[in-house]
């Protein structure tokens, strides 16, 4: 090969990265602001890329088409994804039986307990359950549990994901058909500089399709799967304490201080040492010397030459 062609073609090369890392900047922010705008975008992308050579030419307009014809066949054709979840908030006599009779309808139903906690309180107790149930089956769920006692707050939001998801899976098809054209450009690579700037990108291009595909996962799991949290509570949980219980809990409040006082004191055993052993000397050797320099009279002065008798 001719020095002046090698020349040629290193330049359409470095051109032809330069202006692939300008069009996936640019399709990286667009897919950040909208589903609709990112996949839009691959089209000028391809435009842009076809001055760079047969192969750029070849891969953008494949990866764009590829995009397009998703997009296209998957929005009409594809079931509605919604994701319901929903709140409930039930008095029950029983705590205990109202949780198992919970527990054991979601599974019934085909779901699980998620997370769970609960509260205990001389006044009163309640729980909190997570269900999840097949979303065919939230309504059915919702109605068991209305049963178990007296339902305080009900609700429910459902929100409709049909189009993001679509656009999201186009986008990812279109980015993994990049991803392959990258590899194929990867290998036809000739310097290091190339091999490591194409590198770069399919590890920008690999993140966001890892991203993009962990997104799809979490809104197929939850318009599989609708969530309602319940709160189980007992007939006296509105009754504050009464008397006898304030009466006992300062007890042993009391108590507890008390307790922590004698501790403290113990904490400074070795202060309470150089205290006592401060106070024998003081008693033993230095408390005698200041009696008995205090008893002790003044020694009279001598006379003087004038107050003698001639």
């Amino acid at each position: 090969m001719e020095p002046t062609a090698f020349r040629r073609r290193a330049r359409l090369s470095t051109v032809a990265l330069v202006l692939a890392v300008l069009t996936l900047g640019a399709c990286k922010k667009a897919s950040e602001s909208s589903y609709t705008d990112g996949v839009a975008a691959e089209a000028p992308a391809a435009e842009g890329r076809q001055v760079a050579g047969d192969f750029y030419s070849v891969a953008a307009t494949d990866t764009a088409g590829s995009g397009a014809s998703s997009s296209a066949t998957t929005a009409p054709d594809a079931p509605a994804m919604l994701i319901r979840t929903g709140t409930m908030r039930i008095r029950v006599p029983d705590l205990d039986d109202a949780h198992r009779a919970a527990t054991q309808a979601a599974e019934r139903l085909g779901g699980y307990v998620g997370n769970e906690s609960a509260t205990n309180a001389s006044y009163g107790s309640s729980a909190t359950l997570t269900l999840r149930v097949p979303a065919a089956r939230y309504t059915a769920l919702a109605d068991t549990l209305a049963d178990l006692g007296t339902v305080e707050e009900r609700t429910t939001e459902v929100d409709d994901v049909t189009r993001a998801y679509a656009d999201l899976d186009a986008r990812t098809k279109t980015r993994r058909a990049t991803e392959e054209r990258f590899r194929e450009l990867l290998a036809r690579a000739n310097t290091v500089e190339e091999v490591m700037a194409v590198e770069r990108q399919l590890g920008e291009i690999r993140a966001d399709i890892e991203s993009a595909e962990a997104q799809l996962r979490t809104m197929r799991d939850q318009a599989a799967l609708s969530t309602l949290t319940v709160t189980f509570i007992t007939e006296n949980t509105t009754v504050g304490p009464t008397f006898a219980s304030r009466f006992v809990d300062a007890i042993r409040d009391g108590g507890a201080m008390l307790v922590g006082m004698v501790l403290g004191i113990v904490r400074l055993w070795g202060l309470w040492l150089l205290v006592a052993l401060a106070w024998l000397a003081w008693s033993k050797a230095l408390r005698p010397r200041w009696r008995l320099r205090r008893n002790t009279p003044p020694l009279a002065e001598p006379p003087s030459a004038t107050d003698q008798p001639s």
